[in-house]
């Protein structure tokens, strides 16, 4: 009985890791090195997601979590109001959020799995700084199912996930080929 107990608490307390899927994508990003470690980020929304009272709080979030996980690897993260071109090596990203559900961790640790699902569906652009050329684009989605568990990953960890995965498609996109200065007798 008290295993049963005791199994029963573990699984209404845990929670699973933030979740985000790649519902479409353009190909494999090809950025050299040295424009990785410049990134310049412009953040969008939908008129339904600024029309969304959270909008702000989830803009805050993907903005700080943005730039912890460019600090964690390295980059220098800087934050525009709209999408530009400049003469210095780097990769600009635009990211469009289309819609989103906002829970935070309290409401849903308090309210249980009464509060629903928490989601973002965002639209992410890669484009070289310099020349302004689109190198690949991806549409993501975080999940989280509201009859998951007290502790289930809301949207605080679900932007925490997406952020990690926008600077992973930076770190491992493909080097350009190298191509070599033709040596002319």
């Amino acid at each position: 009985m008290r295993a049963t107990i005791m199994m029963l608490a573990v699984a209404l307390l845990s929670g699973c890791a933030a979740q985000v899927d790649t519902s479409a994508t353009s190909g494999d990003l090809i950025i050299d090195k040295q424009a990785r470690r410049n990134v310049l980020v412009s953040l969008h929304s939908s008129e339904q997601s600024e029309a969304n009272a959270s909008w702000q709080d989830l803009r805050h979030s993907l903005q700080s979590n943005l730039d912890d996980q460019a600090f964690h690897s390295l980059y220098r993260m800087t934050h525009l109001a709209e999408r530009r071109t400049i003469d210095v090596p780097g990769v600009m990203v635009s990211v469009d959020v289309t819609n989103f559900r906002y829970l935070s961790q309290l409401r849903r640790s308090l309210l249980g799995p009464t509060t629903g699902d928490a989601w973002v569906d965002a639209k992410v652009a890669f484009y070289d700084l310099q020349s302004g050329e689109l190198l690949g684009n991806r549409t993501y989605r975080t999940t989280s199912s509201g009859w998951g568990t007290f502790f289930s990953n809301m949207t605080e960890r679900q932007v925490q996930a997406l952020s990690a995965k926008i600077i992973d498609e930076i770190m491992q996109a493909d080097e350009p080929p190298y191509v070599a200065a033709s040596t002319r007798p």
